[in-house]
């Protein structure tokens, strides 16, 4: 075997990377450098080890998960953070870079499940078919204009492979959403009579892939569009 091929070679953007929480512009330098970097960059340090927001207490970010995915049926390695919390600072392309603040930034969850992505579609594709002719209306305070996006927009990002929970309202019929929602609505109000938890102001997100495929693809059309010159 050729001695030269037998070596394992690691870019010098991403050998600059050290420790769980790398500063936002060497992540952003090495997201630059190409897909290979990018897809990097997702499984390592965007999907796995001790969220941010959970540093100052580690152990507690795995009782958080394993209460939130014994909720909803899936394995508490199927549940990361991402978002700001994950690495300390925000890793989408219009905010890249904002730091990561216990008291006014959001805390997101993601899941890797085939078998709830499907549970989630099939709810979806209901709610979408009752919303056209006209089974389900907008309650008071509900605006109608996000339900119009909703139904537009997420056969799109279902296309690519994942579902956001607030994707669908709450309602009986469309049980799985609803079960995630009240999890999570009882996930913040745990984590804000937790002393060691981050105290998100906002009401908690959790978007679901289909497979590992499909959060590698997204993460990397994210970071590709954040190193983009001139964004």
């Amino acid at each position: 075997m050729d001695k030269v091929s037998s070596v394992f070679r690691v870019g010098w953007r991403l050998g600059k990377l050290k420790g769980p929480y790398p500063p936002a512009d060497e992540v952003l330098a090495a997201a630059g450098a190409g897909e290979r970097e990018r897809v990097v960059l997702a499984r390592l340090w965007i999907s796995e080890g001790i969220p941010f927001s959970f540093r100052k207490c580690p152990a507690l970010y795995e009782e958080v998960r394993q209460w939130l995915a014994a909720g909803l049926e899936l394995d508490a390695k199927e549940i990361s953070v991402r978002g700001s919390g994950r690495l300390g600072y925000s890793l989408a392309p219009e905010r890249w870079g904002n730091p990561y603040r216990p008291e006014c930034s959001d805390l997101d969850f993601f899941a890797v499940s085939e078998s709830l992505f499907e549970r989630l579609r099939g709810d979806f594709d209901q709610w979408r078919e009752d919303f056209v002719k006209g089974v389900v209306k907008p309650l008071k305070g509900e605006r109608r204009w996000n339900w119009e996006a909703n139904r537009r927009e997420t056969p799109g990002s279902i296309g690519r492979g994942f579902i956001d929970s607030w994707r669908v309202p709450n309602r009986m019929a469309y049980g799985q959403f609803l079960k995630m929602n009240r999890r999570l609505e009882e996930l913040s109000a745990r984590l804000r009579k937790t002393d060691t938890a981050p105290k998100p102001p906002k009401e908690l997100s959790l978007r679901c892939y289909k497979d590992w495929a499909s959060y590698e693809r997204q993460v990397d059309v994210n970071l590709a569009a954040a190193a983009r010159p001139g964004r």
